[in-house]
Formats: C-alpha cells, sequence, structure tokens
C-alpha cells in the first residue's frame, strides 16, 4: 500500500492585513501533518488545497500575479508528500510552481 502523508512548513506570517504582515517570525522552521491519504494523487490534491487556500486569503481586489506570487514565496506555506513507507517512490510536486500558475489564474479570473 503506497499510503502517503502530507505535511507543510509553517507560514512566517501570523497574520496578514491590507498593511502587510502584523507579525512575522523570521524563518520560523515548523512541520505540521496535513493528514494521511491512500495515494500519491490524493496527496499531491491536498497540498494543492493548501496552497489554493493561501493564496484565497491573501488575495485582495487589484492585486496583480507578480505580487500576489511575490507574496507567497516571502509569506506561504509550503506543502510538500512524504511517503510512510520509505521503500516507496518520492512524489514530485513543487508549491511554489503550483502557486505561480495558480496566481496567475486567480488574477486572469478575479481582474
Amino acid at each position: 500500500m503506497e499510503r502517503r502523508r502530507v505535511a507543510r512548513r509553517g507560514s512566517d506570517v501570523d497574520s496578514i492585513g491590507d498593511g502587510g504582515p502584523t507579525r512575522f517570525t523570521w524563518m520560523k522552521s515548523e512541520r505540521t501533518d496535513h493528514g494521511v491519504f491512500a495515494n500519491a494523487d490524493e496527496a499531491v490534491a491536498g497540498c494543492k488545497e493548501i496552497v489554493d487556500d493561501e493564496l484565497n486569503t491573501m488575495w485582495k481586489p487589484g492585486t496583480t500575479a507578480k505580487e500576489l506570487y511575490k507574496l507567497y514565496i516571502a509569506f506561504g506555506p509550503d506543502p510538500f508528500v512524504v511517503p510512510l513507507n520509505p521503500k516507496d517512490a518520492a512524489v514530485e510536486f513543487s508549491a511554489w510552481t503550483y502557486a505561480k500558475e495558480q496566481c496567475e489564474h486567480l488574477a486572469s479570473m478575479r481582474g
């Protein structure tokens, strides 16, 4: 069975308001489990959900894709997939690559 765990490195930002970060800890290193999934596809979907939720929280009217992406790579979480069995193949997922695609999508949809 190829069960996978999705983990995420914590965001450096506790909250974001209209004036930018209100509190942050530079280089905060925190790892949180997001759940255990039956397979790699479900685990990647869990990672994408984390990124999508964060981008939707960060986006404000008038935000460009470039601005949103800069905000995400500076303060957004970095979810990744960890096989429960070390013998299982690694799962490739880049939160930053996915976020960049989604930033373009959100900006074009919301203008």
